[in-house]
């Protein structure tokens, strides 16, 4: 029989933190792929599937209730991160005005906290933990709930968790994210994000192999597993992308596209064999690129790499179970930067038990470092992470309200330094990255070796928030 699904994406909530000031004011809209995996998996079984994505209007809401007013569906599916969860939940409370379709809810927060979403947002039916395709996909075909691997679901006053779903682990059989669903001309990231537009999101792998203990995926749904996507099937999505939408720009959202060399090496070589001219961006550490990678990168097409240095001290390295060194990012971000790919590095403050001249380090070393980019977060520790884990344990997380987590208007950890120490250490940290002639040197130098309008749009709407939110004035 067939069935009728609406996936939704709700709203989400954007930090305080110099980040989410920027998104609020200038946009910075990109797919969501996990709802659009889920979509293609429904459609290839013949049901009918509809999409909205209300982070891109403003009458979301209303367009939300339209669509519930003139269509009968079966199933409703919701995705949510943390800073999104709570608006869901409301979300779903509203739909449920107008709809008597089940309402299901996954993504990265209900997978790090299964039993603890549904028990606390009253508004979902059923939550789906770990990858969603086939758990859906199962509830929407009418198989017994019991039976549903990865399923939690509510029984006369209790919640049931299901064993876990089993991996995907031929990537290669999955179709393609419905982009035909999403109007991708109103997808436009924030101009450090894209080269040129049209521009997508893409995924060439699930998981990450590593341990950061500030990490919501260290704890939940892949568990430091990683599963790749053949490099032909990965090229042929971009060659899709080209020929049915006209996009030439992609964002690789793989946690690490650089490991292991070999495929890296192999996705390079395979663009340049097959004339696939395309501008991109991915996501490294840096302990896992080195110069050849980076040349072949480059003559590859891509123009953007985003590096989570994340510390200034090595002793944090090491706390946090990162494991890269001060050095290898020094060497990475200078080789990234005189090979001619923008280097975009981002840092955290305000990690548990860390002092006010540990953060002035990691300061100083952001300055001596210069990037292309620089970002500062305050630290929030994320359901699935280690450090969640143990703040729950130790009893010094102050909130379980998940707005809050990004709406500060408070510590979220006792053993954190206080909220206006740190926000006066992110505006000290943006006034001496941004305001230092050596960053204006090397953006000159860059853009005029790579001229890019969205890099120049970047680099003054980038001063404008800085000017708005007075982090020139002097502390």
């Amino acid at each position: 029989m067939i069935k009728n699904i609406l996936l939704v994406r709700p709203p989400a909530r954007l930090s305080i933190d110099f980040g989410g000031s920027f998104r609020k004011d200038y946009g910075g809209h990109e797919l969501e792929l996990g709802l659009l995996y889920i979509a293609s998996f429904l459609e290839k079984q013949r049901m009918r599937v509809s999409f909205i994505d209300m982070t891109l209007y403003n009458d979301a809401e209303q367009r939300l209730v339209d669509i519930l007013q003139h269509s009968n569906f079966d199933f409703i599916g919701m995705t949510a991160y943390t800073n999104s969860i709570t608006t869901a939940n409301r979300i779903a409370g509203l739909i449920r005005q107008y709809s008597k379709a089940k309402i299901v809810v996954g993504g990265a927060h209900a997978s790090a906290l299964p039993v603890e979403t549904l028990a606390m947002f009253k508004n979902f039916d059923y939550l789906i933990y770990g990858e969603g395709e086939r758990p859906f996909s199962d509830l929407v075909i009418g198989r017994d709930i019991p039976d549903i691997k990865g399923l939690v679901w509510r029984q006369t006053g209790t919640i049931i968790q299901n064993p876990p779903q089993e991996p995907i682990e031929d990537l290669d059989s999955l179709p393609f994210p419905a982009r035909h669903l999403a109007d991708v001309g109103r997808y436009i990231p924030i101009p450090s994000n894209y080269y040129q537009l049209p521009s997508t999101g893409i995924l060439s792998s699930r998981g990450c192999p590593y341990q950061c203990t500030y990490c919501g995926r260290t704890g939940s749904r892949f568990k430091n597993r990683v599963k790749f996507r053949s490099i032909a099937n990965v090229i042929e999505e971009i060659k899709s992308c080209m020929r049915d939408f006209g996009i030439h720009d992609f964002r690789f959202y793989d946690d690490v596209l650089t490991a292991p060399k070999e495929r890296i090496m192999e996705f390079c070589e395979k663009l340049l064999h097959e004339d696939v001219k395309i501008t991109w961006n991915c996501y490294a550490r840096v302990d896992t690129v080195d110069k050849e990678m980076l040349l072949a990168m480059r003559r590859a097409g891509c123009r953007n790499i985003k590096y989570g240095v994340d510390f200034g001290t090595q002793k944090w390295h090491v706390k946090t179970k990162k494991y890269t060194t001060l050095e290898q990012a020094e060497e990475t971000i200078n080789s990234t930067k005189k090979i001619g790919i923008a280097a975009k590095v981002s840092f955290m403050i305000g990690m548990p038990g860390e002092t006010a001249d540990e953060i002035k380090k990691t300061i100083n070393f952001a300055l001596k470092l210069n990037p292309t980019y620089t970002t500062f977060n305050i630290f929030t520790p994320l359901p699935g992470s280690q450090l969640f884990d143990e703040a729950k344990r130790n009893k010094t997380l102050l909130s379980y309200d998940y707005d809050e987590y990004f709406n500060k208007k408070g510590k979220i950890l006792k053993d954190q330094l206080d909220l206006p120490i740190l926000e006066k250490s992110i505006k000290e940290a943006y006034k001496k990255v941004y305001f230092n002639p050596r960053f204006f040197i090397h953006r000159i130098i860059h853009l005029m070796k790579n001229p890019c309008l969205p890099e120049i749009k970047m680099l003054f709407e980038g001063f404008a928030v800085i000017i708005k939110n007075k982090f020139f004035i002097s502390l």
